[in-house]
């Protein structure tokens, strides 16, 4: 056992360092790149698009790290903006799924990682927008 951590003993225990103090330079970035691979992992095998707290944390650990990425790299990452527009053509997932020819789990699987225009209804159901989600798939194709 260690000095600091004996009875009686008046040492203080060491200040555990804050994550802010953690994330700066060469850690920054090291993380910054992991999230990044792991993003783009997702985006091939799935589909999957960025999740909603990823950007802030991208450019805060861009911002920490120092470092200045290139904007292609990370535009590859994140991928296009989905436009806001109002939709009026809102399908179910099983109708969603039988006009595009997909499985019902990958039309939930974009309905929740917001790569298209969807909206929750209860704790499992999606109605999608249809041609939010014909477009994302022959952007996949293409």
């Amino acid at each position: 056992m260690s000095t600091a951590c004996q009875p009686g003993n008046s040492k203080e225990t060491p200040r555990a360092a804050s994550l802010d103090e953690l994330l700066r330079g060469p850690i920054a970035l090291g993380v910054l790149r992991s999230l990044m691979r792991d993003q783009e992992r997702q985006m091939r095998e799935n589909g999957a698009g960025v999740a909603v707290w990823a950007l802030p944390v991208y450019k805060a650990l861009q911002e920490a790290s120092g470092a200045d990425l290139d904007r292609a790299a990370v535009a590859s990452v994140i991928g296009p903006r989905l436009a806001k527009v109002e939709s009026t053509n809102w399908v179910g997932v099983m109708d969603a799924a039988t006009r595009t020819g997909r499985s019902e789990r990958q039309v939930r699987r974009l309905a929740s990682s917001g790569r298209v225009i969807a909206k929750r209804i209860g704790h499992r159901s999606w109605l999608v927008d249809i041609e939010s989600l014909e477009n994302v798939l022959r952007n996949q194709a293409a």
